[in-house]
């Protein structure tokens, strides 16, 4: 699936991933290809991106996804 994580201006990740994991505002939520459509409230807690070749983490304050069609979109705030 192709997630995108960005702020306002700046685009922090972008690429195709495996799996994902965001700090939703009831605990974290595990997201894989093809998932269902939904939104998520992010609270303070670290975005873990599972993909091919990497792992990476972020640090959330708060923010907000949407997941559709196979992808991703976290915006930051």
């Amino acid at each position: 699936m192709n997630v995108t994580i960005r702020t306002i201006d700046t685009v922090l990740f972008s690429d195709s991933v495996q799996k994902l994991s965001l700090p939703g505002l009831y605990g974290n939520v595990g997201i894989r290809p093809h998932h269902a459509t939904m939104s998520v409230v992010l609270t303070e807690g670290k975005i873990h991106v599972k993909a091919a070749n990497r792992d990476e983490n972020f640090t959330v304050k708060n923010g907000i996804a949407q997941v559709s069609d196979n992808t991703v979109d976290v915006l930051l705030v």
